[in-house]
């Protein structure tokens, strides 16, 4: 014998062209849309099964309101904490125009409940688990997103820019750790805040490296750790004797809430140590996610 192959290379070879010919579908070892599995037990007694591989899409998510989750959160009693979420917008959507059986979404990192999510939105990459409608086209997709969003009527917004890979979602991950963001926060002071203190506040924030513990809001679901974050810039306008608005320019993975009040010392340095004053954030939107 010059040349041998194993039984299970000839059966699958077998099988896909038998496959082929029935369905007159061209079969793909490497990126196929589903994989028939063959099972046969030591008595010659099989089980045939399909598994649809999963789509993938890429884009971003707006957040034009404010108590917007990106996933459903719910209380120990099992009440709804939040009236929406970004998952449960594009499950909606997505679920219905596949027929799949669920629908994930992964994105750039997150931003708090209570901050909007606006300017150039946030990365996202839709997986869409066991579609059995496959073959829709990206304008035709896109056509379909817009039509359930102006149907649903919700303050959030879906733009899908291009088809995706299950490798994406780990990079788009891990890319978001490093990629820079632009807040704007509307700060209360408990003080008169005259212009040259925003004016040494900008100053002092230029490249410059904050040392934050893990903030006390979230230690009962996160570890304690300390983290190492540069805040680049920060320009800041004068709204009212006790209200400013400061444009921060920051490292990915920067709590930007505890940059303004500190957190008891848990970040420094902070707008709070920085006045000699005790301020709070008011209102927050993230408008810019580096890609």
């Amino acid at each position: 014998v010059e040349s041998s192959e194993s039984i299970k290379k000839e059966i699958k070879r077998e099988v896909g062209k038998a496959i082929a010919s029935l369905c007159n579908a061209t079969p793909s070892f490497s990126d196929p849309e589903a994989i028939v599995i063959l099972s046969i037990d030591s008595d010659f007694n099989y089980e045939i099964s399909v598994q649809l591989n999963p789509l993938f899409f890429a884009g971003r998510y707006f957040k034009m309101g404010r108590r917007i989750s990106h996933v459903p959160w719910y209380t120990k009693t099992g009440v709804k904490k939040y009236p929406i979420s970004i998952q449960e917008v594009a499950e909606s959507i997505f679920k219905k125009t596949f027929e799949a059986e669920s629908v994930v979404i992964h994105a750039a990192g997150r931003e708090d409940v209570d901050a909007r999510m606006i300017g150039s939105g946030r990365p996202l990459v839709v997986e869409v688990k066991s579609p059995r409608r496959r073959g829709l086209s990206l304008d035709k997709l896109r056509y379909i997103v817009e039509l359930e969003l102006a149907l649903l009527n919700a303050p959030v917004r879906l733009e899908i820019t291009s088809t995706a890979s299950r490798q994406m979602v780990t990079s788009i991950k891990e890319r978001s750790k490093h990629k820079r963001k632009m807040y704007r926060i509307v700060v209360y002071s408990a003080e008169k805040v005259d212009q040259a203190e925003l004016n040494k506040l900008e100053g002092f924030f230029v490249n410059r490296e904050v040392r934050q513990k893990t903030p006390t809001r979230i230690l009962r679901r996160k570890k304690e750790r300390e983290r190492l974050r540069k805040v680049h810039a920060v320009k800041t306008l004068q709204i009212s004797e006790k209200v400013f608005e400061a444009l921060v320019y920051c490292d990915g993975g920067l709590y930007v809430k505890e940059l303004v009040h500190c957190d008891g010392g848990r970040t420094w340095p902070c707008f709070s140590g920085i006045l000699g004053k005790k301020v709070i954030p008011a209102e927050l939107d993230v408008i810019y996610v580096e890609e």
